[in-house]
């Protein structure tokens, strides 16, 4: 009976992160990659009820992508699937990155380092734009001491830490190729696209949503149009659902110039976001 219960409760937690997941707009293969992992993981544990000896899996991850993929909410959402599976044991999420790695000293580095790799274990460490640690060609740099201790840490404790490198899949290349022992570290690598013009409005419209403001349908065809221009010339800085964010943020602002000057306003005209907006 307790084992039954304790099954069956392992199985509703995984499918609610599973929903967790689903939710995001988009990013169909990373979805597909991490229910792989998940599964693999889920039986693995089986074997391991059965009597079956398993060694410690390395689940190191590289996420590959422009800004504004969501690379970061689903490194957040990885720790807790592991958590759950029992590959880690607090299942937490920190984030670090060159300034926070490296010192300007000899001896300095490793020890900043390790002190951010001791506070993520049991967890998730995440490391956006990692190419910036072998990137500097400045004398007396330290990023090769800050990766060497990275690596030991990686090979200690692979059973309850997950490092997870992200950033523009160009440079991201370059920095797996720039230390013989950093690419054979890393087991899966996830790739995510920039969003389509159909995802950047579903993202738009849930944003909104979410902050208790309504975009009329009306408006969708000429919205569609508008995100069609903007995704197909781009700029390199384009941050995709970042980008969503911040002209939602412009439509609240040009909102509420526009309603300030109404005498009275009804609680649709406080909800609605028009074109004009």
């Amino acid at each position: 009976s307790t084992n039954f219960e304790t099954s069956s409760k392992f199985n509703n937690d995984i499918n609610l992160l599973l929903k967790e997941l689903n939710r995001f707009v988009g990013l169909h293969d990373v979805k597909k990659e991490l229910e792989s992992l998940i599964n693999f993981e889920q039986i693995r544990i089986e074997r391991e009820y059965h009597g079956f000896t398993n060694q410690p899996i390395n689940n190191h991850m590289v996420f590959y992508g422009p800004p504004g993929t969501g690379k970061t909410e689903i490194a957040r959402l990885v720790g807790k699937f592991f958590k759950c599976l029992g590959t880690l044991s607090k299942g937490h999420f920190i984030e670090a990155d060159r300034s926070s790695l490296i010192e300007g000293y000899i001896g300095q580095t490793a020890i900043k380092t390790q002190r951010i790799l001791q506070s993520a274990k049991g967890g998730v460490l995440f490391i956006d734009e990692a190419y910036t640690l072998t990137s500097s060609s400045q004398k007396g740099d330290f990023g090769a001491e800050c990766i060497s201790t990275i690596l030991k840490f990686m090979e200690d404790n692979r059973d309850d830490f997950i490092l997870i490198v992200a950033g523009y899949e160009k440079e991201m290349g370059e920095f797996l190729n720039a230390n013989s022992g950093l690419k054979s570290r890393f087991n899966s690598q996830l790739y995510f696209p920039d969003f389509t013009e159909k995802e950047l409005l579903e993202i738009l419209i849930k944003m909104s949503k979410d902050r208790g403001y309504l975009i009329p349908e009306n408006s969708n065809n000429l919205l569609k149009n508008h995100l069609a221009k903007i995704s197909e010339f781009k700029k390199p800085t384009f941050g995709n659902a970042r980008s969503m964010r911040n002209l939602l943020e412009i439509a609240i602002k040009n909102q509420a110039i526009r309603l300030i000057k109404k005498k009275e306003r009804t609680r649709n005209d406080l909800e609605e976001l028009i074109l004009d907006d």
